[in-house]
């Protein structure tokens, strides 16, 4: 297994301890002032953004919760204050703008695929919820640029 998958595998496995998925209380409260408190992981102020393709920051609305290099590859997690439904149209609509292209897509409202292509490498985003029904986790492993 390489290094980047590893790592991905590290942290999609942590964020499935963290939360289960769906709100505890039932509540219909979709106003999220900070990430953790939806179960998700703090967000690091010190993360290198220019790591991440500007489009896939959602015009400022992502907040990197970590990112790092990895053989090469980009792979990191971004919180976002919206419904996995929401977030996979914003990332679907924002994978040409960062210049990949759509390979295939898996929408089950809970959590999300996009598998894209840069050239001959190939990426990906995961779109999971969380426990608040408007916060999400997306994890990304980018292929590196060209």
């Amino acid at each position: 297994m390489s290094g980047a998958a590893r790592s991905l595998g590290v942290l999609v496995a942590a964020s499935m301890l963290l939360f289960p998925g769906c709100a505890e209380d039932g509540s219909d409260d979709d106003t999220v002032q900070d990430l953790t408190e939806c179960g998700l992981p703090a967000p690091s102020p010190g993360a290198d953004v220019s790591l991440i393709p500007e489009p896939f920051m959602l015009d400022g609305d992502a907040e990197i919760v970590q990112v790092e290099i990895i053989d090469k590859r980009v792979v990191g997690g971004l919180g976002l204050r919206q419904t996995v439904d929401q977030a996979f149209e914003r990332y679907k609509a924002a994978i040409p703008e960062a210049s990949f292209e759509l390979l295939q897509e898996d929408n089950e409202h809970f959590e999300a695929e996009l598998y894209i292509k840069k050239g001959k490498e190939l990426g990906s985003l995961q779109i999971r919820s969380s426990t608040c029904p408007q916060a999400v986790i997306v994890y990304l492993n980018l292929p590196p640029e060209s």
